[in-house]
């Protein structure tokens, strides 16, 4: 009974956020740290209840007393995160205050070098980087003496095919693939046997939005016989299903997927063909590319040696029905993407400058947070975190906090991220063409070179296609805005 067994405090259940698997693998690479992967059986029957529960059983007309938590009551999983943190405590090992889900232990073993283990966890999935196989045996054994588990080399996670190699030349690159769950997906839908397509959603149509959601209950009808469900909801049902399906796969190991995915995302309640097709077709592409993967450690890319730099971007007022425009941004770590967002911003802006200043305030919070990660639970020193804006306007105000009659309203973004820039010194917005911008895949559909192109960089490898070489005009401009000298010969 809510109030009496549990409340909300006693229903929390955190699991590690993805970025935190993310950056715990690309350090882990560039490290050279060992990979684990355990999982625990039967976790929540460990936990004990902390309320007095019965149950009866179906047929039967006998009570029972619950004495460990079941999978099904709502205070299980929280019970579960309580006495897994209380084991980990009790091994030498001290909790995150950036996510509740990782766990650090550093020590010196008896050669006075130092060793580190960290464990993040997803229910009872346990994913551990650590220093050395003896000290990973260790901490296993004690956690297996009391939590009853399995564990192996990281070769599954949360869904994804991970392989980690060693070439000849002692070059280590760890891949992570969705092929099994895109496998998965084609055959939900039936969509095996479907022809493939190269881009997630056109770049030359305009895109279905608010206006091909269906009013009336003939037009439901209607969407219902061209789709062959029984129902509409049936119909709807199908949609978000998908939607869903595909929003696991941008979060974990496909973030090509993320500006599509969400941008279908915003008409669930009330999807059209037009909608479901769009859909069917990011399951073409899915089919097309169900091989690629995410590459971590990767030293021909570009940014290989950076712990982590963002790209932020903005289109403006993309939205027909709401006139609001589309933040988009990605984090990198050691040349692989860490997190990325797509979302439609929630107040409408008056110009573009505006629209890049709000995606940018957001994106610094996205920086503060992971600066905090790996400085403070990873140990990796982060300085300065380099953010690339191509809009000229938007990093002079970031830089110079500039006050005129045209950006007056704006002053809270503008101030906020003047701060972390020019005050706290954490931030380093650097100027980018806007071809090379790669979060500019996540404000708006692009053709497939351009797509292909930021692909690429994001997921780790760098693609074949051509570069765009930037105008001298725009060197001398992007040196001048990132602090550089000219030289002229």
């Amino acid at each position: 009974i809510a109030g009496r067994h549990y409340n909300k405090d006693s229903c929390s259940a955190p699991v590690a956020r993805g970025s935190t698997f993310m950056l715990l693998i690309a350090v882990a690479v560039h490290q050279g740290l060992l990979l684990k992967q355990a999982d625990v059986k039967g976790a929540y029957l460990i936990s004990k209840i902390d309320s007095l529960i019965h149950i009866r059983l179906p047929n039967d007309a006998r009570l029972f007393t619950v004495n460990s938590g079941l999978y099904g009551l709502k205070q299980s999983g929280h019970l579960w995160n309580e006495d897994f943190t209380r084991v980990l405590t009790t091994i030498g090992f001290r909790r995150s205050t950036n996510d509740r889900c990782l766990y650090i232990l550093s020590r010196m073993n008896n050669q006075g070098e130092e060793e580190k283990c960290w464990i993040a966890i997803w229910v009872d999935d346990i994913l551990a980087a650590v220093s050395s196989e003896s000290l990973w045996n260790e901490v296993y054994d004690k956690l297996n003496a009391q939590c009853p588990s399995t564990q192996d080399e990281l070769r599954w996670l949360l869904g994804m095919k991970i392989t980690d190699t060693t070439n000849g030349s002692g070059e280590r690159t760890v891949e992570i693939s969705q092929e099994p769950k895109i496998t998965a997906l084609l055959e939900q839908i039936g969509m095996t046997d479907c022809n493939t397509c190269k881009t997630p959603l056109p770049c030359t149509a305009a895109l279905p939005d608010a206006s091909n959601c269906p009013t009336t209950e003939e037009e439901e009808r209607a969407i219902t016989a061209k789709a062959s469900h029984p129902t509409y909801s049936a119909f709807r049902t199908e949609f978000r299903e998908i939607i869903g399906y595909l929003s696991h796969l941008c979060e974990y190991g496909r973030p090509d997927l993320m500006q599509s995915v969400h941008y279908l995302a915003r008409f669930q309640a009330h999807p059209g063909m037009a909608h479901y097709t769009c859909v069917k077709r990011i399951a073409r592409y899915c089919k097309d590319t169900k091989n690629m993967s995410m590459i971590f450690g990767n030293d021909k890319h570009p940014y290989n040696k950076e712990p982590l730099v963002g790209f932020v971007d903005s289109d403006y007022a993309g939205c027909n029905e709401s006139a609001k425009s589309t933040s988009g941004s990605a984090f990198l770590s050691y040349g692989t993407v860490i997190t990325c967002k797509s979302r439609k911003q929630k107040c409408i802006t008056k110009s573009s400058t505006e629209a890049e200043l709000v995606a940018a305030s957001t994106s610094v919070c996205t920086a503060l947070y992971l600066k905090r990660i790996l400085e403070d639970d990873l140990c990796i020193p982060v300085g300065k975190v380099p953010i690339y804006e191509d809009n000229d306007a938007c990093i002079t105000i970031a830089r110079n906090g500039c006050v005129h009659n045209r950006t007056r309203h704006i002053r809270v973004a503008d101030a906020w991220i003047y701060q972390e820039v020019h005050d706290h010194g954490t931030i380093d917005i650097r100027s980018i063409d806007t071809k090379e911008n790669i979060a500019d895949m996540f404000t708006k559909s692009l053709p497939r070179e351009a797509f292909e192109k930021h692909r690429g960089m994001l997921m780790g490898y760098v693609h074949h296609t051509k570069t765009y070489v930037a105008t001298s005009r725009y060197k001398w401009r992007s040196k001048l805005l990132n602090g550089q000298k000219l030289s002229f010969s």
